[in-house]
């Protein structure tokens, strides 16, 4: 067993000499025992520890519960309500396992956990063989989880940290510690077959996830890496549902993600590993890194080579129809149950406006603009639109790269039907707004002006900024994301041409106000200038839209 990973087991039982006997056995047996003599006690450790296994007495002597009691199956409701059921099996102890006892567990039992009765009067002094094979069964069995992983010190420290980031991340989560627990039994079960593992922590989500690379050592071999994505129980739940709904049938390609292993869940936490045919030895980057590191040139290919990978999913598109643009992002951005949290996050950006006026000064470019807060409560945004399959979330994290600029997907939690564009004017966001380095406003205004002045029909446009070689790169990627949109929506005749334009617009301007709501800009102190960025680049947006 590995000196950082132990099993732990909940040990219930208000009898001193059997408690104790239990536990000098299962010590014995190199698990971790804690003891609980009542209800109570039980309850918090249930609470507060982590366990993987539980050995339940069903009747209790407490206090608070005078008479008879069945308290041990009572705390079957806490194995329920904390998200154990199903990873948490129990053996149950009982002095009288009557026919009709035992259908009764069977009712209340079999919905919740794993479970298996023992007889009290077959544990003698010590415990008998049984109690220990029915523990054993249950960690071989049902839990299956790869105790013998060893870390080196690197390894053990991106573990911590990895954990640290979710208790602070992620809504309604337990303590770093517990999750550091929960990390090395999800990381048990994707890899049963390691010996050791070698962890790289890699750029984390936005959404509160932490990603790895993962090297699996089995006996002397140095395996492929993988990706292993760790979020919250659900959301890995549902990014599961989306892989095998929209990803498996239609992307499953060398240049897509395929799930490797998992789903594997603890309590509060669900992991899943990633893999293509494009990993090689060599470490994966994801696109937030490539770009930085590599040509203008070789990153407009890996874009190319991107679409081409998505290329299944804009095919699904529906036929187009006019639609309210805006009401397809309200719905994609998830803001339909509380339509106030985007405009909040919009005032919040510049409290001392007034953000009732029809126009807004902006400084530079020295003039008033129309109030984007007002277009997007307001503004006329019908346009004929097309649905399909995307991603939805893909920005430069999600999208893997290998060192020969091959591309791959991850992250699938927001897979799903959407607006066609969705994707696409979320990545022109994340480039411009996050990846773009520190420049004076004056520049970000020409560049916008460039942005709004070119077609995206046009395939080489000039670009006569000084620029870095850095801000050039985005620029050209920001262009070439401008080509494909004009791909799939563009036209020759002047009035679909205008409506196609005008869709665009429409879709990039509510991707770029939802920036102000995310909270990697609110909270990160270099990042939140960048919201008055997003707000002069949405009243840009809105002024051509006025005047188109």
């Amino acid at each position: 067993m590995s000196e950082c990973h132990w099993k732990r087991i909940l040990v219930v039982e208000d009898r001193a000499d059997q408690r104790e006997h239990i536990l000098l056995r299962l010590t014995q047996a190199e698990y971790e025992p804690l003891p609980a003599a009542d209800f109570a006690t039980a309850r918090h450790l249930l609470q507060n520890e982590h366990f993987h296994l539980g050995i339940f007495d069903i009747n209790l002597n407490d206090p608070d519960h005078l008479g008879g009691n069945e308290l041990g199956l009572e705390l079957l409701k806490d194995v329920a309500e904390l998200n154990l059921g199903g990873i948490f099996p129990v053996v149950f102890l009982s002095n009288f396992l009557t026919r009709e006892r035992l259908l009764r567990m069977f009712r209340e039992i079999n919905q919740v956990t794993p479970w298996f009765p023992l007889e009290r009067k077959q544990l003698q002094q010590p415990p008998p063989p049984e109690l220990l094979k029915e523990v054993k069964r249950f960690f071989d069995e049902y839990l299956k989880i790869n105790f013998e992983i060893a870390y080196d010190p690197e390894s053990r420290a991106a573990l911590g940290h990895c954990a640290a980031q979710l208790a602070e991340r992620e809504a309604r989560m337990p303590s770093a510690a517990r999750l550091e627990w929960q990390l090395k039994d999800i990381l048990g079960k994707l890899f049963p077959d390691a010996s050791e593992l070698v962890l790289r922590e890699l750029n984390q989500g936005f959404s509160g996830a932490v990603v790895l690379e993962v090297r699996p050592m089995l006996g002397d071999l140095l395996a492929k890496p993988l990706v292993v994505k760790v979020s919250r129980r659900d959301k890995i739940q549902t990014e599961v549902r989306n892989y095998e709904r929209y990803v498996k049938p239609l992307l499953m390609t060398d240049a897509t993600s395929h799930m490797d292993r998992g789903p594997a869940y603890s309590q509060h936490l669900g992991g899943i590993a990633y893999t293509s045919a494009f990993i090689e030895s060599d470490a994966a980057r994801d696109l937030d890194h490539f770009w930085r590191e590599h040509s203008a040139a070789e990153c407009i290919h890996a874009l190319e080579q991107l679409f081409r990978t998505l290329a299944p999913w804009f095919d699904t598109r529906s036929r187009k129809r006019p639609r309210n643009v805006r009401e397809l992002y309200v719905k994609a951005f998830d803001l339909e149950k509380d339509t106030t949290r985007l405009p909040n996050a919009i005032r919040a950006t510049h409290p001392d406006w007034d953000w009732d006026a029809p126009r807004l000064w902006f400084d530079p470019p020295s003039r008033l603009l129309p109030n984007p807060l007002l277009w997007f409560q307001q503004g006329d945004a019908r346009a004929t639109a097309a649905e399909s399959i995307t991603h939805g979330d893909l920005h430069t994290r999600n999208v893997m790269m290998n060192p020969r600029g091959q591309a791959w997907l991850i992250d699938f939690y927001r897979t799903g039907p959407s607006h066609l564009l969705r994707d696409l004017v979320i990545l022109e966001t994340d480039l411009k707004f996050r990846c773009l380095e520190e420049i004076p406003l004056t520049l970000f205004c020409e560049i916008e002006a460039l942005l709004i002045s070119v077609s995206p029909r046009y395939v080489h446009p000039r670009i006569e900024l000084e620029l870095s070689s850095q801000a050039e790169k985005i620029v050209k990627m920001l262009l070439t994301i401008r080509r494909q949109v004009w791909k799939l929506i563009g036209s020759t005749r002047p009035a679909a041409r205008h409506d196609a334009e005008r869709e665009f617009e429409m879709s990039l301007l509510t991707a770029t106000l939802n920036v102000t709501r995310l909270a990697h800009f609110v909270n990160d102190s270099a990042l939140r200038p960048r919201l008055h960025w997003a707000i002069l680049s949405a009243a840009l947006l809105c002024e051509r839209l006025e005047y188109a």
